[in-house]
């Protein structure tokens, strides 16, 4: 029984056509309810439960978190935004966090910083033009700065879109610069719910 010749020149033309169409895994534009957001939306995401930072001296954690961006590239392939504030404050004075270790502290975000899509799936933070980071200003160590490449949170697809963070698996922060009582290295939990910031829902689609 003879074998039909392959023709080759047929499949490489199914394989070129195959390569140009668009992903779907990687397609992400954000709506609020059916309508497309547009460029400079405001975004406002509130915590929900505490900001917890995981160090080698234990869980800290702070009573509230509040993330602002503005939309910069809303599709066809993904969705970035500019972080124009990220704040991160306790119970103390001057909304200080409160420790049993480490003593009060303010906490700094470096800005600006961006964040992008990753599919559907999740958000990453990153420096606009390399890493982001973070100062402590502790009463007992000082100021303690931390960095990392980017900072991956995973969101649901449907609104109201919870942003979450778990502090045991997320992107670790090491630090920078600091005195002995810095702790080397933070992981971040946290989670929060994303709006416009005239209260709108939204959703990755």
């Amino acid at each position: 029984m003879q074998k039909k010749p392959v023709n080759y020149l047929a499949v490489l033309a199914v394989l070129a056509a195959l390569a140009i169409l668009p992903s779907a895994a990687s397609a992400a534009a954000l709506y609020s309810g059916s309508t497309k957001v547009p460029v400079g939306t405001e975004m406002v995401g509130s915590s929900i439960g505490n900001f917890k930072f995981e160090t080698s001296s234990g869980t800290i954690e702070c009573q509230h978190s509040q993330l602002n961006a503005r939309v910069t590239e809303n599709g066809p392939k993904n969705v970035k935004a500019e972080v124009t504030n990220l704040t991160v404050t306790g119970t103390g004075v001057e909304g200080a966090c409160v420790t049993s270790f480490l003593g009060t502290f303010q906490v700094g975000w470096d800005l600006p910083s961006c964040m992008a899509t990753v599919a559907t799936s999740s958000w990453t933070i990153a420096g606009c033009s390399g890493n982001t980071g973070f100062t402590i200003n502790s009463s007992l160590a000082g100021t303690c700065h931390y960095r990392s490449g980017g900072w991956q949170i995973a969101t649901t697809t449907t609104e109201p879109m919870i942003l979450t963070s778990k502090a045991g698996s997320g992107a670790e922060f090491t630090k920078n610069s600091g005195g002995g009582l810095c702790w080397p290295n933070a992981r971040i939990g946290a989670q929060y719910e994303l709006k416009t910031a005239g209260g709108g829902g939204l959703h990755l689609q």
